[in-house]
Protein backbone atom coordinates (compact mmCIF):
# COMPACT_ATOMS: atom_id res chain seq x y z
CA UNK A 1 0.00 0.00 0.00
CA UNK A 2 1.18 3.72 -0.94
CA UNK A 3 0.88 4.84 3.10
CA UNK A 4 3.12 1.72 3.84
CA UNK A 5 5.67 2.96 1.26
CA UNK A 6 5.32 6.14 2.42
CA UNK A 7 5.62 5.27 6.38
CA UNK A 8 8.33 2.76 5.62
CA UNK A 9 10.66 6.11 3.75
CA UNK A 10 10.34 7.97 6.73
CA UNK A 11 11.97 5.55 8.99
CA UNK A 12 14.39 4.73 6.96
CA UNK A 13 15.47 8.21 6.14
CA UNK A 14 14.87 9.73 9.36
CA UNK A 15 14.73 7.32 11.76
CA UNK A 16 11.64 8.91 13.03
CA UNK A 17 8.70 7.03 13.81
CA UNK A 18 5.34 9.44 13.77
CA UNK A 19 2.48 9.06 16.46
CA UNK A 20 0.23 9.36 13.98
CA UNK A 21 0.00 9.24 10.24
CA UNK A 22 -2.36 10.64 7.72
CA UNK A 23 -3.04 11.03 3.77
CA UNK A 24 -3.56 14.48 2.64
CA UNK A 25 -6.34 15.79 0.68
CA UNK A 26 -3.88 15.99 -2.35
CA UNK A 27 -2.43 13.86 -5.19
CA UNK A 28 0.46 14.04 -7.52
CA UNK A 29 -0.01 12.83 -11.21
CA UNK A 30 2.85 12.73 -13.49
CA UNK A 31 3.08 11.62 -16.80
CA UNK A 32 6.25 9.70 -17.89
CA UNK A 33 7.14 9.72 -21.85
CA UNK A 34 9.17 6.58 -21.83
CA UNK A 35 6.07 4.44 -20.99
CA UNK A 36 3.63 6.64 -22.06
CA UNK A 37 1.64 6.36 -18.54
CA UNK A 38 0.54 8.39 -15.67
CA UNK A 39 1.27 8.03 -12.34
CA UNK A 40 -0.32 8.93 -9.25
CA UNK A 41 1.47 9.34 -6.07
CA UNK A 42 -0.14 10.43 -3.00
CA UNK A 43 0.84 12.30 0.02
CA UNK A 44 1.40 11.77 3.46
CA UNK A 45 1.52 13.87 6.86
CA UNK A 46 3.49 12.64 9.61
CA UNK A 47 2.69 14.01 13.86
CA UNK A 48 5.92 13.12 15.50
CA UNK A 49 8.34 14.15 18.47
CA UNK A 50 10.49 17.19 17.24
CA UNK A 51 13.85 15.60 17.80
CA UNK A 52 17.06 15.36 15.56
CA UNK A 53 16.31 12.62 13.28
CA UNK A 54 19.28 10.08 12.16
CA UNK A 55 19.49 10.81 8.03
CA UNK A 56 20.70 8.34 6.14
CA UNK A 57 22.80 8.44 3.13
CA UNK A 58 20.41 9.79 1.21
CA UNK A 59 20.21 13.75 3.42
CA UNK A 60 23.12 15.57 4.74
CA UNK A 61 21.28 17.95 6.43
CA UNK A 62 17.57 18.80 7.68
CA UNK A 63 15.65 21.89 9.01
CA UNK A 64 12.18 22.04 11.47
CA UNK A 65 10.50 24.44 9.58
CA UNK A 66 7.02 26.37 10.15
CA UNK A 67 4.56 26.03 7.14
CA UNK A 68 5.44 29.11 5.38
CA UNK A 69 9.46 28.08 5.61
CA UNK A 70 8.76 24.70 4.03
CA UNK A 71 6.29 25.99 1.14
CA UNK A 72 9.22 28.49 0.32
CA UNK A 73 12.01 25.50 0.28
CA UNK A 74 9.57 23.19 -1.66
CA UNK A 75 11.33 22.53 -5.12
CA UNK A 76 8.62 21.56 -6.89
CA UNK A 77 4.79 22.92 -7.28
CA UNK A 78 3.38 18.91 -6.63
CA UNK A 79 5.56 19.10 -2.58
CA UNK A 80 4.60 23.17 -2.21
CA UNK A 81 0.92 22.15 -2.90
CA UNK A 82 0.64 18.91 -0.44
CA UNK A 83 1.94 21.46 2.27
CA UNK A 84 -0.35 23.82 1.35
CA UNK A 85 -3.04 21.40 2.28
CA UNK A 86 -2.33 20.53 5.69
CA UNK A 87 -4.05 23.53 7.59
CA UNK A 88 -7.41 23.03 5.94
CA UNK A 89 -7.02 19.21 6.94
CA UNK A 90 -5.93 19.82 10.49
CA UNK A 91 -8.87 22.17 11.01
CA UNK A 92 -11.80 19.97 10.43
CA UNK A 93 -11.86 17.65 12.91
CA UNK A 94 -14.42 14.87 10.82
CA UNK A 95 -11.91 15.59 7.99
CA UNK A 96 -9.30 14.61 9.84
CA UNK A 97 -10.61 11.83 12.18
CA UNK A 98 -10.83 10.22 8.36
CA UNK A 99 -7.28 10.99 6.77
CA UNK A 100 -6.02 8.85 10.25
CA UNK A 101 -4.18 5.60 9.35
CA UNK A 102 -4.78 3.77 11.96
CA UNK A 103 -0.78 2.24 13.08
CA UNK A 104 0.36 -0.81 14.60
CA UNK A 105 2.38 0.29 18.02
Amino acid sequence: MAWEAGLRELKEETGLIPDNFYTLDHLSSYYLHPSDSIIQVPAFMAELEMKPPRLSGEHDKYQWLPLDGAVALASWKPYRDALRSIPELLSVSPALALAKIELKK
